[in-house]
């Protein structure tokens, strides 16, 4: 198409030509069919043989440079019209064709051996030969030049726009797929090794609980090592040195001949690797993922577009994976509050019932309320009751302690009267025949300054929270001073049914219990969530030491004095 476009301007040439020169018409018709039939042959190859169009393109540029000298010196006719069309066929060659400055100087060589070609056949000459000389080695070095700044600008804009695709390209792939984790992690891995050209991939996320790092998504990675990788703590096996840098400049890479971080490079080599390119994922400057681009076969560094490429890609991994981790807590929170609000209407529910069912009795007359039979009746009503204005209060606390409007009422109090209180206000629906209740006092007559109400709603829930999940056994409650520690330790141990593991974490957020306990009506995961909220308020600590199908032991450290403006 360069050629073609560059026969245009001959073709006006042999137009005016003719204008002027009328007797040159013969000449002037063979040389332009020459130059014709060259561009068509060029066409012809080009488009049947595409690898030979930079050579052909060049035999044919010098095939018309050769082919006007030959025609001027022909003609007898002047050379600074000469110079004029080639300097305009080399520049016009140079801004067409994306060949480079090698290519340029080759198709150059025609000019410069035709004009000395087209002296020898008669051209005359206008102006002194070493002007002449001159200007044509200037035409063919800024050609030449042009050509190297053109190409130059051609490949960084072909960089920037195959980068621009590759991150188009991942942006709307982790779109797709932000609704799932895995999914997530899986399509990032595969659109990196597209991106970069990698044999495999393998993203590691980190845990933020335990702060390990584990692989969540790979591309083409072989199953032998896709099964060893899993079950290994990735950040132990990623090595100091490469953690370091990862942390610092955000990427690392490593060959197999390297002598640091020995043993990721003993790794690599057992896994037939020649490189790895890692490239941290970032969120507030914590890495939270790494990016492992794998190569079975590479020589030298990582040049700086694939650098700059993947460092983009993390940038989209991050933002993604952290859309993806905020919808994952919205649909967490989602399941809770749906689960609440079903907990919560049967809760609501079942005493209702009961009450209606017992009033319906005493006002059918099935029942007086002044005989024994009535009054038990308003006993049950009264009890049931009393379960609601607890639940009521405890959805009210939770209010208060969510709003930050649970202000401090510091006094002081003897533990010994604090406990006491709270053994004789236990409603006697609290009570089981199997299991039994027993409170041991250390040194009754402690002082303790704090808020008196907050501490016995801490004490009544884990009380009630022991009974309620003890079928039969003993809850044993204990309160002790610290005096080394000026501390006061408030203990509640039951013989339930125990707490796994994985669950203690778990019991202290709001409407969460143990996948351990009953579903049998037993509350809605308010207590222990107001017990932690309050106990902290005081400036406090909780702890639970706990085994499945062994019990519970739940304690609670205040301070002697409680730190006035501690947070709610």
């Amino acid at each position: 198409m360069a050629v073609l476009i560059s026969f245009a301007p001959l073709l006006c040439f042999s137009a005016i030509e003719r204008w002027y020169h009328p007797g040159r018409t013969g000449v002037l018709a063979g040389t332009f069919l020459l130059f014709a039939l060259a561009c068509l042959s060029q066409v012809v190859v080009v488009h049947r043989w595409p690898a030979l169009s930079v050579p052909v393109t060049v035999a044919v540029v010098n095939w018309l440079e050769l082919g006007l000298c030959s025609y001027f010196g022909a003609v007898g006719g002047g050379t600074a019209v000469l110079l004029f069309i080639l300097a305009v066929l080399v520049s016009g060659v140079a801004v067409l064709y994306p060949w480079g400055p090698y290519a340029q100087l080759a198709a150059s060589a025609g000019a410069l051996i035709g004009y000395p070609v087209a002296l020898a056949l008669g051209a005359t000459r206008s102006v002194p030969l070493p002007f002449e000389i001159l200007g044509l080695l200037t035409a063919v070095g800024v050609a030449g030049l042009g050509a190297y700044v053109l190409n130059a600008h051609r490949f960084t804009t072909f960089q920037q726009s195959a980068v621009s695709r590759a991150l188009l390209d991942v942006a709307q792939s982790l779109d797709a797929t932000i609704g799932d984790p895995h999914a997530l992690a899986v399509q990032l891995a595969e659109r990196v090794r597209g991106a970069i050209g990698a044999d495999w991939v393998a993203l590691s996320q980190r845990d933020p609980e335990t702060g390990v790092f584990r692989v969540t998504g790979t591309s083409q990675m072989p199953e032998a090592i896709a099964e060893e990788i899993r079950s290994v703590d990735f950040s132990a096996a990623m090595g100091p040195e490469s953690h370091r840098l990862l942390r610092q400049r955000g990427s690392a890479e490593l060959r197999a001949g390297d002598q640091s971080d020995a043993h990721l490079v003993a790794l690599l080599r057992r896994w037939d690797l020649a490189a790895v390119l890692m490239q941290a994922v970032k969120r507030d400057q914590e890495v939270i993922g790494v990016i492992n681009c794998c190569y079975a076969a590479r020589g030298g560094f990582f040049d700086a577009r694939a650098r700059e490429l993947l460092a983009a890609i993390a940038k989209q991994a991050a933002v993604a994976l952290e859309n993806a981790r905020l919808i994952e807590e919205a649909q967490r929170a989602n399941r809770a509050k749906s689960e609440f609000i079903a907990t919560l209407s049967h809760e609501l529910r079942t005493p209702l019932g009961v009450i209606m069912g017992y009033a319906d009795l005493l006002l059918d007359g099935t029942c007086d309320p002044a005989d024994e039979e009535g009054k038990d009746l308003l006993r049950r009503m009264l009890q049931q009751a009393g379960e609601l204005n607890e639940l009521v209060q405890g959805l009210l606390d939770v209010s208060r302690l969510e709003t930050r409007r649970l202000p401090l009422d510091v006094t002081a109090f003897s533990i010994g009267d604090l406990v006491a209180d709270v053994a004789g206000s236990l409603p006697a629906t609290w009570r089981k025949d199997g299991v039994a209740l027993r409170w041991q006092i250390r040194d009754d007559g402690t002082l303790l300054r704090s808020d008196r109400r907050k501490v016995t709603m801490i004490l009544r829930n884990l009380v009630h929270n022991a009974l309620k999940f003890t079928e039969e056994g003993s809850v044993l409650v204990e309160a002790e001073r610290h005096e080394s520690e000026q501390r006061v330790v408030l203990a509640v141990t039951d013989t339930g049914p125990g707490i796994p593991q994985a669950d203690q974490a778990a019991i202290f957020e709001m409407f969460r219990q143990s996948e351990n306990v009953p579903r049998n009506g037993n509350g809605v995961g308010l207590g222990l969530y107001i017990v932690q909220r309050l106990t902290a308020a005081l400036g406090g600590q909780i702890s639970v030491e706990s085994s499945r199908g062994v019990g519970s032991r739940f304690a609670v450290s205040l301070p002697v004095d409680a730190p006035y403006g501690a947070p709610s």
